[in-house]
């Protein structure tokens, strides 16, 4: 969502759904490349984070929607505080802004502060579904 005079300060692939045989169990977030000051070009001063989340959600199948179970939405907004301690970082070095970096119970610190989201009503009430 490019806006003018908005900067850019990460990007993410998602992807959502289950295909057996292809992906592991599971989900996972990953840093596909992290802020780095060193590897900066001629158009940009740093290079920008960029991670991706995968999930095993069951795909929409003709008019039924894909529908989440709350552990699965607590598991969504785990990997997005997850994303959000890639994507924000300041760190100008590989090294100290990829996951390494971390001290492992800071790690949990995004994780827990986004799960918690879940169990807030203004949060979860509008993600219910009827279906």
């Amino acid at each position: 969502m490019d806006q003018p005079e908005t900067p850019v300060v990460a990007q993410f692939f998602l992807d959502p759904y289950a295909r057996p045989g292809q992906k592991r169990q599971g989900s996972l977030v990953e840093a596909v490349v992290s802020r780095s000051k060193v590897l900066r070009t001629a158009k940009a001063p740093v290079r920008l984070p960029v991670f991706s989340i995968v999930l095993n959600q069951t795909p929409p199948v003709g008019d039924t929607p894909s529908l989440m179970t709350f552990t699965d939405l607590a598991l969504l907004f785990g990997c997005v505080g997850i994303g959000l301690r890639i994507a924000l970082t300041s760190a100008e070095y590989t090294a100290a802004s990829g996951m390494e970096g971390i001290e492992m119970d800071a790690l949990g610190m995004p994780v827990a502060m986004m799960k918690r989201f879940c169990y807030h009503n203004g949060t979860y009430i509008p993600l219910q579904s009827t279906n």
